[in-house]
């Protein structure tokens, strides 16, 4: 074959090729998954009471962000951030931010995280690498109040206020 016509049939063959590539389209990413999930946009964990074994409705929200959430009785819970799109008109947020923990009567705690881009940085701040507190957070009672009150005899009675209000002792 003369080296003229060997360039002409190399040149078609590339054409053909690039014709047959725009008709077919390449519809699957052969290396890397395209599946849509959360990322890491949830956080998750555990509240204990220092002096109770009901851990039920603790309330947990994160600073900056309009989300909350309540334990269940077991003590966990677990936030998700809403999609980078939807958290400002740039697109996800960054910063460290408190994550609070409250009940009546007792301490707010807080923990801290950090989101970058609209997702939690795992392994930085309070979590772990999977999103997780890296250990319980312990609300202490703030007030156990004991009063003393005077009936119409003059006895002394003796209160004590706790969970389910004042008691007789």
């Amino acid at each position: 074959m003369q080296p003229s016509r060997v360039k002409a049939t190399l040149k078609l063959s590339i054409v053909v090729i690039a014709f047959c590539l725009l008709l077919v389209r390449c519809t699957e990413v052969p290396l890397v998954s395209t599946e849509i999930t959360a990322g890491k946009r949830q956080v998750s964990g555990s509240v204990r009471l220092e002096q109770s074994n009901e851990f039920k409705n603790i309330y947990v929200w994160l600073e900056g962000f309009d989300i909350a959430t309540t334990t269940d009785k077991s003590g966990n819970f677990s936030l998700t951030l809403p999609p980078p799109s939807s958290q400002n008109a740039r697109g996800g947020i960054t910063g460290l931010f408190s994550l609070y923990f409250y009940l009546a009567n007792y301490f707010l705690a807080t923990s801290e995280v950090l989101v970058h881009d609209g997702v939690f940085l795992y392994s930085n701040a309070d979590l772990n690498k999977n999103g997780e507190l890296l250990r319980p957070k312990i609300l202490t009672e703030s007030a156990n109040f004991n009063t003393c009150k005077s009936d119409f005899n003059d006895r002394r009675l003796r209160y004590r206020f706790g969970d389910s209000g004042y008691t007789a002792l």
